[in-house]
């Protein structure tokens, strides 16, 4: 299925190609774009995670093989503690708690402070969400096995699959649903979005394809994610939501101008990676048919998919927002993007996009 860290890893060469969507000369600016600061410049790239109803943002540097959990304050981000370890800030709660991985090991930061969190049989763990006391995330025993976790306090639980050997919880919301994905067969090909009510698992389906996902859940139980829509060679992925149990794809994003094309590229696969209480929700689109993939930060609102780099004005002369990666209840963004720097796109920023 998707994988945003693989969407993201598709910058290179390709990003330099980008032009703008066909309108984003609009005239004003729906949103007012803040560049996040960090201690760590130069060649460390900055990957946003998560944004809190406060405006907080969790996210993680990274360097080579080095990688540092971050959380803003005001406009800076900030390391958070790990002793040296390599260690991941992805998921945030309203209050300010932080949850991630430290050198494989699930953790969360509370005030600041790190506590690794109860470790299953298996070594590798990673908390993803967490909201009212409980954290949901994963265990990785190898490359074909993982299975989906749930912390509540010092207690760890392993969730069910759909009997295949590949789960993984990725939201969480205030009643306790968990959304993420399972397997349904050994082979481990039949991945599904499901969701987990009182530790029971329950698939959402298709879009008619082999393959769904769910990313994330709000407070009144709808669900976002990705599902592909027919199982023909090649299907493809699109992001989705899911509302009591039944699933809708989204309005796919319109065609993107690329510098020194005549025609508009296809933006054919999409996500949603988060989804705020008012069911606005937020994520990637990627095109699949380019030499040179490229991705673009995509907001779906009243049934119509937008570029965000379209609503931020003049700064998208040279900011390219490729990854919409959180959103809140007052509709703040929280987006992976590049800055143009002598026509080199280089590392990724973390930006914060407020309502105007």
């Amino acid at each position: 299925m998707f994988n945003r860290r693989q969407a993201l890893a598709l910058g290179g060469s390709g990003l330099l190609w980008i032009s703008r969507s066909g309108n984003s000369r609009a005239a004003g600016a729906a949103y007012t774009v803040t560049e996040m600061t960090s201690a760590h410049a130069g060649s460390w790239s900055a990957v946003a995670s998560a944004i809190n109803r406060k405006g907080v943002i969790a996210g993680y540097l990274k360097h080579g093989k080095q990688s540092i959990a971050v959380r803003s304050e005001r406009d800076e981000l900030i390391e958070l503690p790990a002793d040296d370890g390599i260690a991941l800030a992805l998921g945030l709660a309203d209050g300010g708690d932080v949850v991630g991985s430290v050198d494989d090991r699930a953790a969360i930061w509370s005030d600041g402070r790190l506590r690794l969190l109860a470790q299953p049989d298996e070594p590798q763990t990673t908390a993803t969400a967490l909201h009212s006391g409980l954290v949901v995330g994963q265990t990785q025993s190898s490359t074909t096995s993982a299975s989906a976790l749930v912390w509540s306090g010092d207690d760890v639980r392993v969730l069910p699959s759909l009997g295949g050997p590949m789960s993984r919880a990725a939201g969480v919301n205030p009643d306790g649903i968990i959304v993420g994905r399972s397997t349904e067969d050994d082979d481990g090909n039949n991945v599904r979005a499901v969701v987990w009510r009182d530790g029971k698992i329950t698939s959402l389906g298709t879009l008619g394809g082999n393959g769904s996902d769910a990313t994330a859940i709000n407070a009144s139980g709808a669900i976002t994610g990705c599902a592909r829509q027919d199982e023909s060679f090649g299907a493809i992925d699109i992001a989705m939501i899911s509302v009591n149990g039944t699933m809708t794809a989204l309005t796919r994003l319109g065609p993107v101008k690329l510098h020194g094309r005549k025609e508009p590229v296809n933006l054919e696969r999409s996500v949603g990676l988060a989804i705020n209480d008012r069911g606005t929700i937020c994520g990637i689109s990627t095109s699949v048919s380019e030499n040179n993939p490229l991705s673009v930060a995509t907001l779906w609102r009243d049934d119509a998919a937008l570029d965000l780099n379209a609503l931020i004005g003049k700064i998208a002369r040279d900011v390219l927002l490729v990854s919409a990666d959180g959103i809140n209840t007052n509709g703040e963004l929280v987006c992976t993007g590049y800055r143009y720097e002598n026509n080199d796109p280089g590392r990724t920023r973390i930006y914060r996009l407020t309502p105007r």
